[in-house]
């Protein structure tokens, strides 16, 4: 695979990310760039029923697409654990 591997917010994701502490927001960014380095320590799961994916940084979630042809992710929202899966 060549080419830079991207990490994009949707409009929400980025609203949901001003929201958080900053402490909060440090480690939910560094749990993105884990991921994208490809870190299998990480807690991500499919999203049952759903092309998403989430990762668990603590209490929150961090829901993502994931485009296997650039290797980018999609993070479409951060939300504490409770809110993270309503539909």
């Amino acid at each position: 695979m060549s080419g830079e591997r991207a990490l994009r917010f949707t409009r929400s994701a980025e609203k949901d990310l001003r929201r958080l502490d900053p402490p909060i927001r440090k480690r939910v960014l560094g749990a993105l760039d884990r991921l994208l380095a490809e870190d299998r320590s990480l807690d991500v799961r499919r999203l049952t029923g759903s092309e998403l994916f989430r990762l668990r940084v603590g209490d929150w979630r961090v829901i993502f697409a994931y485009d296997r042809e650039t290797g980018s992710l999609l993070v479409r929202r951060v939300l504490p654990r409770g809110r993270a899966y309503e539909r």
